[in-house]
């Protein structure tokens, strides 16, 4: 009984550590009412998705790594490229992200 419970422990622990960044899913680009307007205007699709190695919008997928990072206090969902670029986007809670600083930051709401 002993190696049953260890091992469902085994398990479950290497199936916690292969999950995702648990940012997979759509998201909706909120940049502002009027900015907002002017894509939908200018037909741009605002949405995002996100899966465990890739993002994909307006039907263009991109694979990458998709990791989260503590940094000064905050927490970043990270996009590295294969040539090692990096982007980050704060994490300000499960269901919202901000991409960019002050005037220019685009914030991303899970759909």
């Amino acid at each position: 009984m002993k190696f049953r419970a260890i091992g469902l422990v085994l398990a479950i622990s290497l199936l916690t550590a292969c999950g995702g960044h648990g940012f997979e899913g759509q998201w909706k680009m909120d940049a502002g009412k009027t900015t907002n307007k002017y894509m939908h205007m200018a037909g741009v699709d605002n949405t995002l998705t996100i899966g465990d190695d890739f993002i994909e919008s307006e039907g263009t997928r991109v694979e990458m790594d998709i990791f989260t990072r503590e940094s000064n206090d905050k927490n970043y969902l990270i996009f590295k490229t294969e040539d090692g670029r990096e982007q980050g986007y704060e994490i300000i809670d499960n269901d919202t992200l901000i991409s960019g600083r002050g005037f220019a930051a685009i914030r991303y709401k899970r759909m």
